[in-house]
């Protein structure tokens, strides 16, 4: 039997399902930050707590061990930084090869639907690379943001984690506390 109430509460869970699916999707790179702040900050705690076992404060110990992970982080990024630019170079030369190469073997293909394909790809002209001089402000503006929006990602991590380490338990323990209430 249907009833005004049933329809009504069965209406409600399938609004506050998608809802919550839609938070979930529109707001995925906050999930994310916090997901991976929290698996940072747990795996690091064994590290802070031995340094606690020997003495530091806890916060001592993971300003300790951020500064190390920092360390890390920054050292990767600049002895793999000249290697990446300079292999980014060297593909950048040869794409227009590769573009041809693929469209030729695409135009000569039995399919339709694959020739359609292989005209619709971008004709790579004789310069196999852009100047930085020809960038558009517009370019240089998007590559800026994304850069930043990187860097920012990287600290709201390394700060959430951080806080996580110190606070994590006690949030948990606060959490568990009020659903047993």
């Amino acid at each position: 039997d249907l009833t005004a109430t049933g329809v009504v509460t069965a209406t409600l869970v399938v609004l506050s399902v998608a809802g919550s699916f839609w938070l979930l999707f529109r707001f995925a790179a906050v999930f994310f930050t916090f997901f991976a702040a929290m698996v940072l900050g747990t795996a690091l705690r064994p590290g802070l707590e031995r340094l606690h076992q020997r003495g530091l404060s806890r916060r001592t110990s993971a300003v300790v061990v951020y500064a190390a992970l920092v360390a890390l982080l920054v050292g990767f990024v600049l002895l793999l930084l000249p290697l990446v630019l300079s292999q980014a170079g060297a593909a950048a030369t040869k794409l227009p090869g590769y573009v041809e190469s693929v469209r030729q073997q695409w135009l000569s293909s039995s399919s339709a639907t694959i020739q359609r394909i292989a005209l619709e790809l971008p004709f790579v002209g004789a310069s196999p690379t852009l100047p930085l001089a020809t960038l558009t402000g517009a370019q240089a503006f998007a590559g800026s943001r994304l850069l930043g929006s990187g860097v920012f990602t990287v600290l709201a991590v390394l700060l959430l984690g951080f806080h996580w380490s110190l606070e994590g338990e006690v949030l948990v323990r606060a959490c568990e506390k009020k659903r047993s209430l």
